[in-house]
Order: C-alpha cells, then sequence, then structure tokens
C-alpha cells in the first residue's frame, strides 16, 4: 500500500517543479511552506518558493520554458505565478523584494511576453523578448535592459519604455531617471561561475553557459531580519505539503 500511494504521488511531485538549480555558489536557502531548504546543483523549484541568497552568494535557476533567473548575493526573490502550456495558458510572475536579479527570458517571453512579469518595491516590469536585470539596496532601484525592449510600470502608473543599453534609476530623491549603462559598471560585469559552482548537465544552446553576474562584495542591506526556521538538507520533510 505504501508503494502504491508513494507511485500515485510521483506525478504531483514532478508537475510541481517548474524549473531546476543550475549553479550555486554559498549559502541559499529556499523558503517553502514555512520549511527552509538547503539548496544544491540540481535543486527543484516550484511555484510560490521565496529564494534567499546571503553574503557572497548567488544562485542560477532555469526554468521549464528555459528562462534563465541569476540572482545575487543577499538578495530575497520569489516565483509567484508560473504556467508553461499555450499562448493563451502561460503566465511568469516573479517579485524581487531586494537584492539583485537578472534575467533571459525564454518560450514564455516569446509565446506571451504580456503575461510575463516582475514586481519590485516601486515598479512592475514586462518585457519584449529581452534579457535584462533590477537591484533594490538601500532604498536605491535600478532596471536595466541588456537586450531587446523592458516597459517598467511605476507605482505612480508612469510607463517608462527602455531599449537595449538604457537603465532606470529611482535614488533617494524618489525620482526616476533615465541614463545609460556605463560600461564596466555594476551591472556589467559579468563572468562565467567559478568551477567549483559549474553546472555539469546543463547545455541549452550558447547561452545556457553558466553566466552569473558578479557583484562587488557588499556588506548585508539594511532589511529587517527574516524569521529563519531551521535549515535542513533538501529531502522529503514530514509534514510539508507539495507545490501548488
Amino acid at each position: 500500500m505504501k508503494i502504491l500511494l508513494l507511485l500515485l504521488s510521483m506525478p504531483i511531485l514532478l508537475f510541481s517543479s517548474i524549473g531546476n538549480v543550475v549553479a550555486v555558489k554559498g549559502s541559499v536557502i529556499i523558503k517553502r511552506h514555512r520549511v527552509s531548504i538547503f539548496v544544491k546543483d540540481g535543486s527543484a523549484i516550484e511555484k510560490k518558493d521565496s529564494i534567499i541568497t546571503k553574503n557572497r552568494s548567488r544562485v542560477q535557476i532555469i526554468l521549464k520554458d528555459q528562462t534563465i533567473v541569476t540572482i545575487g548575493e543577499n538578495s530575497n526573490f520569489s516565483f509567484d505565478e508560473y504556467k508553461f502550456h499555450t499562448k493563451n495558458d502561460s503566465k511568469l510572475k516573479m517579485k524581487l523584494n531586494y537584492g539583485f536579479f537578472r534575467v533571459i527570458t525564454g518560450k514564455i517571453g516569446k509565446i506571451a511576453p504580456e503575461h510575463f512579469k516582475v514586481q519590485s518595491k516601486s515598479a512592475t516590469i514586462g518585457i519584449r523578448g529581452t534579457h535584462f536585470y533590477g537591484l533594490v539596496r538601500n532604498k536605491i532601484e535600478k532596471y536595466g535592459c541588456i537586450r531587446g525592449r523592458i516597459s517598467i510600470l511605476t507605482k505612480e502608473a508612469k510607463k517608462i519604455n527602455l531599449i537595449a543599453g538604457q537603465m532606470l534609476t529611482f535614488g533617494r530623491n524618489k525620482v526616476w531617471e533615465k541614463g545609460s549603462i556605463k560600461q564596466g559598471s555594476i551591472e556589467k560585469q559579468e563572468h562565467t561561475l567559478n568551477k567549483s559552482i559549474t553546472s555539469t548537465h546543463t547545455n541549452i544552446d550558447q547561452v545556457q553557459q553558466n553566466i552569473l553576474i558578479q557583484e562587488p562584495h557588499h556588506k548585508q542591506p539594511n532589511h529587517p531580519s527574516l524569521p529563519v526556521p531551521p535549515l535542513r538538507p533538501e529531502h522529503p520533510v514530514t509534514g510539508a505539503s507539495g507545490g501548488s
């Protein structure tokens, strides 16, 4: 009977996954159903998961539609909604609570770009087949378009469009300022992952060469401490429910 129940539950567990970790460095955890899970290479990501990175830590995730998400150190990033089916039934909604992220869009960005969104503290980013980033630290927000186009809707309901090479900054003066991505800036410092975290199972075209954005080392941001339950290794936890 136990074996039968396990076999019946396997499809549910498989379908609950929306992607996988392909590279990780340092201390990264998944917050899922009030449980904290250590992230390792190959860890499954589920809808509603929050990814929390610590000092000098970063992680790269590939979703089922081949969207690539890189999350920098001292960050909190969540996957709020995910559906990948037909053009009319595909949706991706992510949220940057604080820290740094970089995204290379996959198939959802191509077939349903109007349903591909990234929210942050002060704006919502829409895309048109692209490669972009966001940074939220110490009351400063920056968003840049590396390739393609993005449309940013601010909390004041102001729509600002960016093309490749442009960035938008929201500073302590509470004013949105458009400019150019400067050569050598935080947003342009890209390098391949250290050998210690290079994934050996990832090969989705040349764009999947495990590229991370290297941010200069920061002190821990001034965010209120999040209550984090004791960490547990990644294995089924008794009493924890599966993904939605």
